[in-house]
């Protein structure tokens, strides 16, 4: 399958209106990117023998088997590894699923418990050999690892196996990050986002796929971490700019495009339009690096530009199979260049009522609007109604006994969607540096109350 026009991939998107009021326009990345886009013909199979041994596993519930079958991620590692056999391409499939399935798994779960899953199961499941906690993503872990480990090489899958474990302590500084209310300057996001992304564990695949191990001094030589390390920026930054309203509507804030407009005090549209001009520098990079490129003898200089290939079509692959995928976009996806009409005006915030952003204009086709406690198009939720906190359930963890007889941020505003949510349903912005403090204490007051009453209830039992 050849590239997409440009004119296929450029897109106005509109970001959740319960989470952001705005729209913006993605910029023309496919017209920035000057990378071939092909796909492995062996996708069908490995794919679907993928899907059935990562479903075995019983791990995502009914909605989202159906989510995750309709996403297709078949599709991106068919682009990503484009020069793979059947076999490759199935393993390839296994290990973006197992990804995916611990990314939706920990999007479940309170910081602490996804912390401990990531560093302390999932990177220890694929390092050790004899490690054994018991649970199905542990099994699902070893299983592949025992099949990976016995078709790389032992420096190869040494490397694979060091930036696995790097993502997963990254994913599990960035949970308690988010529990922290931390907020990023650009340099630390970025470093921290390289690891976190899980694109360098995948590119240690290449040496499985081409079936070759590049030695140490070419890994090393400065042109090829240059490209190596934009290719990553690229493939993350492009992740972020796709994936930010879905991010934001689940209280995400772990991306590049509000972290841009904290550092740069500017609005969403000025920082999507500086990452794409950040993301063009890249393209700029990594081309002059390639162009540049010494000579590592004969025997090298005819594998090395297999290894940036690769590098190149991951870029590109990711870019196309995130338009392709229902995952973001829904299924217009592949043809929003037609859907382009400026986006229907959204109703500002409304005036406070209790401290929750509700219109009380029957007549008002918001999401805001208040019937009977809730937002319309949503459930009744319980953290609609402020004497609703006395009946917050503390989900406290069993493995710690010295953290349960406390009250976590964590459990005050989970029950909004996350901490981006809750911060706008008291008015407040979450890149504002007196807003976020303004929340803090709020959590502190909520958390106090929260004591008082389960004080309150001991005294009675007793």
């Amino acid at each position: 399958m050849g590239g997409k026009t440009t004119s296929q991939l450029v897109t106005k998107v509109n970001t959740p209106t319960f989470f952001h009021p705005m729209s913006f326009t993605l910029p023309d990345l496919v017209s920035m990117c000057p990378f071939p886009c092909t796909q492995s013909s062996n996708r069908a199979q490995a794919s679907a023998r993928s899907l059935e041994w990562i479903m075995s596993f019983d791990l995502l519930d009914n909605h989202k088997r159906a989510a995750f079958r309709k996403a297709d991620f078949g599709l991106l590692a068919a682009y990503a590894y484009p020069c793979a056999d059947e076999e490759q391409l199935k393993t390839c499939c296994d290990f973006f699923h197992i990804l995916f399935v611990l990314d939706d798994i920990s999007d479940e779960q309170s910081p602490e418990d996804a912390s401990n899953m990531m560093v302390h199961v999932a990177a220890m499941a694929m390092k050790d050999p004899e490690f054994n906690d018991g649970s199905t993503t542990c099994a699902m872990i070893k299983q592949f690892a025992s099949r990976l480990r016995t078709e790389m090489s032992s420096s190869g899958y040494h490397r694979f196996v060091e930036r696995f474990e790097e993502y997963c302590i990254a994913v599990g500084k960035e949970a308690d990050f988010r529990e922290q209310h931390r907020v990023f300057g650009f340099d630390a996001y970025v470093a921290l986002r390289r690891d976190a992304g899980a694109v360098q564990p995948c590119f240690m695949l290449f040496s499985y796929v081409l079936q070759v191990d590049l030695p140490d001094e070419i890994i090393d030589h400065p042109s090829i971490v240059s490209m190596y390390t934009a290719a990553v920026d690229m493939i993350d930054w492009v992740n972020d700019l796709i994936s930010y309203p879905r991010e934001a509507a689940l209280g995400h804030d772990a991306n590049i495009v509000p972290v841009i407009m904290k550092e740069m005090n500017i609005g969403i549209q000025e920082a999507v339009d500086h990452v794409g001009v950040r993301f063009k520098n890249l393209i700029d990079d990594f081309t002059k690096c390639k162009v540049n490129l010494p000579s590592f003898g004969s025997e090298w200089d005819v594998v090395v530009p297999k290894f940036i290939a690769l590098l190149e079509a991951w870029v590109i692959g990711n870019i196309t199979w995130s338009f392709e995928t229902p995952r973001y976009f829904g299924e217009d996806g592949a043809k929003l260049s037609t859907q382009l009409e400026p986006p229907q005006p959204h109703h500002k915030m409304h005036a406070f009522c209790d401290k929750w952003h509700m219109c009380r204009d029957r007549s008002c086709k918001c999401p805001y609007l208040a019937v009977g406690g809730a937002l319309r198009g949503h459930p009744s939720p319980a953290f609609l109604q402020p004497q609703s906190f006395r009946n917050i359930e503390l989900k406290m963890s069993s493995k710690n006994s010295k953290k349960s007889s406390d009250i976590s941020d964590y459990s005050i505003y989970k029950p909004y969607g996350g901490y981006h949510k809750f911060m706008l349903s008291y008015g407040l912005k979450p890149w504002n540096d007196d807003d976020v403090e303004e929340a803090r204490l709020i959590v502190e007051g909520l958390k106090e109350s929260a004591r008082q009453d389960r004080k309150a209830e001991g005294s009675g039992r007793k």
